[in-house]
């Protein structure tokens, strides 16, 4: 198997209530965030933004910015704002994600 492809088991009797609560695009994102994790579940830190994602899936970052918040709301994504010290200028945003809230976890 190719190092390019990631695998994931998803415990359904704790996925299904979620994937009802988030709706198939919010689950998408959360797929796709999954697959940037690179095997480092159950929880990592990203550094990618609703355009970057927009980008990826070929869906509008609007579209993407309301999944993040419904990942965000059921406590699955947290997001962290960085801001330039001395400007208080926006810099980037990381998101926390927490797969294991989501029934994810890492093929063993």
């Amino acid at each position: 198997m190719s190092s390019e492809h990631r695998r994931v088991v998803i415990d359904f009797d704790a996925a299904t209530s979620v994937r009802r609560a988030l709706g198939p695009s919010a689950w998408f994102v959360l797929e796709e965030l999954a697959d940037l994790a690179q095997g480092c579940l159950p929880e990592v830190e990203l550094a990618c933004g609703s355009r970057d994602l927009s980008e990826r899936l070929d869906m509008s970052k609007d579209t993407i910015a309301r999944a993040l918040r419904r990942l965000s709301a059921i406590g699955i994504v947290e997001r962290f704002d960085h801001r330039n010290h001395l400007s208080g200028r926006f810099e980037s945003s990381v998101y926390v994600v927490d797969f294991a809230a989501a029934g994810l976890s890492p093929l063993s």
